[in-house]
């Protein structure tokens, strides 16, 4: 038997959320030429919006890394396992500002 489903996305819905580091560790500055790196581990209550509309919030933990260069350009990276209700969810993120263009991307 054979069965077919199809089905239409629906558009995002706003989220406004906020996230909360309670905890820093392994906290690393260090220079590369005319650039400066900080990284470290956390771990935080991050808000998640469920399929119901509700805001709930779950447990992250994960690894950061800025860099900063003598321009005003700007990176940020991170990896974080997000925790709730007994599930988890990886999630890897970045952005980054251009200092002489002015331009963000997220």
């Amino acid at each position: 038997m054979a069965l077919a489903v199809t089905t239409t996305g629906a558009a995002p819905e706003p989220c406004d959320g906020t996230v909360q580091l309670t905890s820093q560790s392994n906290f690393q500055v260090r220079q590369a030429g005319r650039q400066t790196f900080v990284e470290f581990d956390f771990t935080g209550l991050h808000d998640i919006c469920l399929a119901d509309r509700s805001v709930v919030t779950g447990i992250v933990a994960g690894h950061l890394v800025q860099r900063t260069s003598a321009n005003g350009d700007f990176s940020l990276t991170f990896d974080e396992v997000l925790s709730y209700n007994g599930g988890t969810l990886g999630y890897r993120g970045q952005g980054s500002l251009t200092g002489a263009i002015g331009r963000a991307t997220w």
